[in-house]
C-alpha cells in the first residue's frame, strides 16, 4: 500500500507538469491544476464536462490568499474567512492582478475556498 507522503509527492509532480490531479476536500474529491504550471483551466472543463460559463473555484492554503488573489475585498469577506476557513465556504471576489486571465470568470471574479485538509 502506498504511503501518504508518496501520494503527495506524485500529486505534486503531476501538478508541476501542468497536468490535472484528483485530491480530497472536506466535502468531495476535487479535480484541479496548478495555476503556476497550467496555461489554462481548459483541461478541467473538458474532464468535468463543464460549461466554460461556469467558473471553477480555487483552493487556497491560507486566509491571506483572500487579499492576495482578491481585489477590493469587502471587510465582511475577511470576517467570513476568519470564521469559516478552513472549511466548506467559497468566497467570490473580484480577481486581483495575480490571477492569470485564463483563470478568471467572464465577470473578472474568482471563487476562493480553503478546505480543511
Amino acid at each position: 500500500m502506498a504511503r501518504l507522503s508518496d501520494s503527495i509527492a506524485v500529486t505534486a509532480s503531476v501538478l508541476k507538469k501542468g497536468q490535472p490531479a484528483i485530491f480530497p476536500t472536506e466535502t468531495v474529491y476535487g479535480l484541479g491544476v496548478s495555476i503556476r504550471h497550467a496555461a489554462s483551466p481548459d483541461i478541467l472543463y473538458s474532464l468535468k464536462r463543464r460549461e466554460k460559463a461556469k467558473p471553477i473555484s480555487w483552493l487556497v492554503s491560507q486566509q491571506d490568499d483572500l487579499a492576495r488573489f482578491g481585489r477590493c475585498v469587502p471587510e465582511f469577506a475577511f470576517v467570513l474567512a476568519r470564521t469559516f476557513w478552513p472549511g466548506p465556504l467559497t468566497l467570490i471576489v473580484k480577481a486581483s492582478d495575480e490571477v492569470p486571465e485564463a483563470f478568471r470568470s467572464s465577470t473578472d471574479t474568482i471563487g476562493l475556498r480553503m478546505p480543511n485538509n
